[in-house]
């Protein structure tokens, strides 16, 4: 499983960082990490499908990514951590804290929510998309997906953005896109509105991208609400680890810092 670890003091519960659906955790966090360390342990997890995570094909439920992340910790030897999710990243890290609460230190969770609810045209062009991710990677072209849509998505373009692409790209491409498909279909199924008073026991911290289109605000925003989180609010789109990268780091860190010692790991 594509794990990375960078050591941290022994004292604090060690930090999981989880990304979203067709990247991976080194791409997505690649602001995160370097702000991060020293401060804690911190680990990068690639899902199942993407980077260097398992093999994700056939069909397979949020449960399923919760249990790799509850997996990881036992192979790592670590009790207790704090889960930090972007997107797909921040279901999962829901789904833990739901089915093994005893493991999660707490939880930051950045463009998220309860449940994969969105209104009907946006719910159908998701459906449109794991379509398109399946039929254009039986013919050997899903691997442009990704790059192509994040190419074109550029909210904010600058100089430093351009000198990354290359990488960025590099990481898009990378995934396996037979095992796409999967992971949205798998987040669509998300809705952890039944459970929410158990979650809620975690100390939690939500970052709401307050531009996002994919998971609208509104739904962030009540995730915080229903949760009794504290939020930071970010004027960014979805993409904000790649689109204001900055801005995003220093809301992670802030929320990460704030959740505090909550206690040993």
């Amino acid at each position: 499983m594509g794990v990375r670890i960078v050591p941290g003091p022994a004292e604090l519960p060690p930090v999981v960082l989880l990304h979203g659906v067709t990247w991976n955790a080194a791409l997505n966090f690649h602001q995160v990490v370097p702000a991060l360390a020293g401060s804690r342990m911190v680990v990068l997890m690639d899902h199942r499908g993407h980077g260097e995570g398992l093999p994700g094909a056939g069909p397979y439920a949020m449960e399923d990514l919760a249990d790799d992340v509850v997996a990881v910790l036992d192979e790592l030897g670590i009790s207790r951590a704090v889960l930090v999710g972007f997107s797909l990243g921040s279901l999962t890290a829901l789904q833990v804290a739901a089915r093994r609460p005893d493991r999660v230190a707490g939880l930051v969770l950045t463009a998220g929510c309860l449940a994969m609810a969105p209104g009907r045209v946006l719910r159908a062009a998701l459906w449109i998309m794991t379509w398109l991710l399946s039929a254009l990677a039986r013919v050997g072209a899903g691997h442009m997906i990704a790059p192509r849509y994040f190419g074109l998505n550029r909210r904010a373009p600058s100089a430093e953005f351009a000198r990354a692409w290359p990488w960025i790209r590099r990481q898009l491409e990378a995934n396996d896109p037979r095992f796409l498909a999967p992971a949205v279909r798998a987040a669509l199924g998300h809705d952890l509105r039944p459970q929410c008073a158990l979650i809620a026991r975690t100390p939690t911290q939500v970052v709401v991208h307050e531009r996002d289109a994919l998971i609208p605000a509104a739904l962030q925003w009540r995730m915080a609400r229903e949760l009794g989180a504290d939020v930071v609010s970010i004027d960014a789109d979805h993409e904000a680890p790649l689109s204001h990268p900055e801005l995003y780091r220093d809301a992670v860190v802030a929320a990460v810092a704030a959740l505090g010692a909550t206690d040993a790991a």
